[in-house]
């Protein structure tokens, strides 16, 4: 049954929550470049559903430009009852596939975020497939802070963040999360290439972020973490 959320304490932007499921040495796939779906034999009905429920609970879900290129999701609701979220790619570089199932499945509204050197050739395109672009930044990179708030205008309150983990790592370290859901797979990669739970982009240097854990809970054969970030 889907959630109700609370309200954003910010109400320039949408209550943000990431929901990830990592292995137990927080990796997201079990090499770099290779789907997420190759932990799918480590997850079980029960994660899904728990996921599924989430996305419905929101108004909006959000994933990075990359994990469209490699997973190829649709991001809707399958596994419970309930409507299914708008779809927000960020997608900087203009690296996402047209013929992404997002683009095409007419499941939920999609929207792309795109930076203000992104082509305008890139742009058309998309709007050509009924796809509403969105700038959010100056120069090359999207800037979240700008995009969330973007998002508020248009109607979207709670906001569902399903990496990877550069998206992860940008909403985090600039402290527009306000709850974190990561579902702990029991199961040990150990591969030093495999992505981690928070990334960040190339030649960025990283300051830690202190989060508080509130709560565990038992999902199955996994834990889910609750955390939340500390001022």
């Amino acid at each position: 049954m889907p959630k109700t959320l609370p309200a954003s304490p910010d109400p320039g932007r949408p209550y943000i929550v990431i929901m990830s499921a990592v292995t137990l040495d927080g990796k997201l796939t079990v090499g770099r470049g290779v789907t997420s779906g190759s932990l799918g034999a480590f997850v079980t009905y029960e994660v899904v559903e728990f996921l599924h429920d989430m996305r419905a609970s929101v108004d909006a879900v959000m994933v990075g430009g990359n994990t469209i290129v490699i997973d190829n999701p649709s991001l809707t609701v399958r596994a419970v009852d309930g409507r299914s979220p708008v779809r927000v790619i960020v997608d900087p570089e203009g690296a996402v596939p047209l013929e992404s199932k997002v683009f095409h499945d007419k499941q939920a509204p999609t929207i792309v975020a795109v930076a203000s050197e992104t082509a305008d050739e890139r742009r058309a395109a998309l709007r050509d497939l009924g796809v509403k672009v969105v700038v959010a930044g100056d120069g090359k990179f999207v800037n979240v802070e700008v995009l969330v708030r973007a998002l508020a205008r248009e109607g979207i309150r709670s906001l569902l963040i399903e990496g990877g983990a550069t998206l992860n790592w940008l909403t985090i370290s600039s402290g527009l999360v306000d709850e974190l859901q990561i579902i702990k797979l029991p199961i040990v990669i150990g591969d030093r290439g495999s992505p981690g739970f928070a990334e960040t982009p190339g030649g960025v240097e990283a300051a830690p972020a202190k989060l508080e854990c509130t709560r565990t809970e038992r999902l199955g054969n996994c834990m889910v973490l609750y955390c939340r970030r500390t001022e």
